[in-house]
């Protein structure tokens, strides 16, 4: 790393050398201390510019995306599968999206349609309940940790997210049921 003092010899050495022979009146002068950016200045700016990319970058931090998270999981999710609403269940599911799980002795994997298709308009029932547990966001992916609820079994759920210029979408569902 070069000193103030060497960068204002070189420059002076290398800009003005030659260019003005012979007539000194028309000599620049040396350059001044004051004329080139302080080391304090410069660090400072420095120091702003890096503030200012950290905020810009924070501007949808990852608080903001847990809870549009758990609104899409509370409001399309829950709701929907509670009440039988293929519509919001199917809005929280990417096209995409699987439901796997293990059950008997039978490993099953259901397509959104086919998962969707088993649900039946229904009002919701007493003692219904669902509950986020968990929810992990990393950038523009994400994983969730629920459970529902029902007076016959608890069901754990494990999403994984993805955002995409639509919003937060279950890309893949895990899940297993304890009868009570």
């Amino acid at each position: 790393m070069i000193s103030a003092q060497q960068l204002r010899e070189y420059s002076y050495e290398k800009v003005f050398q030659g260019n003005f022979r012979g007539n000194a009146s028309f000599a620049p002068r040396p350059c001044h201390y004051t004329t080139l950016p302080k080391p304090c200045f410069m660090k400072h700016t420095l120091l702003l510019c890096c503030f200012l990319l950290a905020a810009a970058a924070q501007a949808q931090t990852p608080t903001d995306e847990k809870a549009q998270i758990e609104a899409m999981i509370t409001d399309f999710y829950f709701e929907g599968w509670m009440t039988g609403d293929t519509v919001k269940v199917g809005r929280a599911m990417h096209p995409t999206c699987h439901l796997k799980f293990y059950r008997d002795g039978v490993f099953t994997d259901l397509s959104r349609a086919d998962y969707l298709s088993r649900f039946k308009p229904r009002n919701k029932e007493a003692g219904v309940s669902g509950r986020i547990l968990l929810v992990d966001v990393t950038g523009n992916i994400a994983t969730a940790k629920c459970e529902l609820e029902t007076p016959k079994a608890l069901f754990t759920d494990y999403f994984n997210l993805i955002k995409t210029g639509e919003g937060w979408f279950i890309v893949d569902k895990v899940s297993t049921r304890v009868d009570k």
